[in-house]
């Protein structure tokens, strides 16, 4: 910044700063990123700073952030296309996690070790909806775990069955696979 600052260019840069992921060092007792889909990964800084001569507004909205819709949303104030940041806001978002990305022997493994392996060793989704976080197990269709961000909201059946559809819709737009019929 203070680069661009002192050549003179930086009222009229366009500045992103943003991360792909985040890094466990020491919390939830691990490190690193690797299979896990907690927040401490997953919510990650944006920053965007405008030109000063482009007329962007900044709209002020409820919901969450993808960096999938990053990309399109740069291409589209280059070009002249978008001129409000509000195209970002999504009600609901997602992560992926794909399992072990090292595999390992499990004639290496305890039978503790093995079972462990397993748990991570998965095509799991974090879906982000109106206050709450899923963790869906695709291999077994199912969520493993539901919260709410807002201790005086409940986790209701009726959210169970929303978030399932968001998953599946999000399964059917990504992935050229068939997805399993199930039970909303």
């Amino acid at each position: 910044m203070n680069i661009l600052k002192r050549k003179g260019v930086f009222e009229d840069s366009l500045v992103v700063v943003v991360s792909d992921h985040g890094e466990l060092i020491g919390e939830r007792g691990k490190t690193l990123h690797g299979t896990f889909l907690y927040d401490e990964l997953l919510r990650v800084p944006l920053m965007i700073k405008y030109p000063s001569s482009w007329d962007v507004e900044i709209e002020k909205r409820e919901g969450y952030v993808s960096l999938t819709s990053l990309a399109s949303f740069l291409i589209g104030l280059l070009e002249g296309q978008v001129h409000s940041d509000g195209e970002l806001y999504s009600e609901t978002v997602f992560a992926e996690s794909y399992g072990v990305s090292n595999p390992i022997d499990p004639s290496l493994l305890s039978e503790a070790e093995k079972i462990r392996y397993s748990e991570l060793n998965r095509y799991r989704i974090a879906v982000y909806h109106r206050g709450f976080k899923g963790i869906f197990n695709v291999t077994e269709w199912n969520f493993e775990n539901i919260i709410s961000y807002d201790p005086t909201i409940e986790v209701t059946e009726d959210i169970v069955k929303h978030m399932k559809k968001e998953i599946v819709k999000f399964l059917k737009t990504t992935t050229i696979t068939k997805i399993p019929k199930i039970k909303l």
